[in-house]
Formats: structure tokens, sequence, C-alpha cells
């Protein structure tokens, strides 16, 4: 998904970072980190739902997560943050 919304063609090196950690015995933290047009594509996604993050929030509803708090996502001039703790 990061590849087909988050880079244009002007964007000439596209990075995705993923990573885990463990925060402590029942908490898994997944952290995707990408290079591409980040705050410029908040301002697009006011116009539409995204159906991926839908997807993920009635997901994590289902596991009885706090949606709140288990999904985070900030944008900026650098790129795009996804913070999603299990």
């Amino acid at each position: 998904n990061a590849f087909i919304h988050a880079f244009p063609p002007s964007i000439k090196a596209p990075t995705l970072r993923i990573g885990f950690k463990l925060l402590n015995n029942q908490v898994l933290e997944c952290k995707i980190v990408d290079n591409g047009i980040g705050s410029e594509k908040k301002d697009t996604q006011r116009l539409h739902q995204s159906k991926g993050v839908s997807i993920v929030k009635a997901r994590l509803k289902f596991m009885k997560n706090d949606v709140e708090k288990a999904l985070t996502i900030s944008f900026s001039n650098k790129g795009t943050e996804v913070t999603l703790q299990l």
C-alpha cells in the first residue's frame, strides 16, 4: 500500500522500514516508516476514508484492543510512520 500511495515518481529513493519490538510479555509493537510524501498525502486523505485503515481498526476492535492506543499514524514532510501495538 505504501508503494502505491506514498511514492510518486518524484521520490527518487523510496524506502520502507518495518520493525518489531517486544514491549513486554503481552505487547508486540510493529512500526512501519516510509520516506514518501507524508504530510502532502494527509491533506488528500480527508476526501476519502482509507479502506486499509478501516480494516485494521475493525480487526483491532474485534481483538478487543483500544484502537486509539493500539494504532497511531503520523505524517511529516519526511514521510509517514505507523505504529501498531498488539
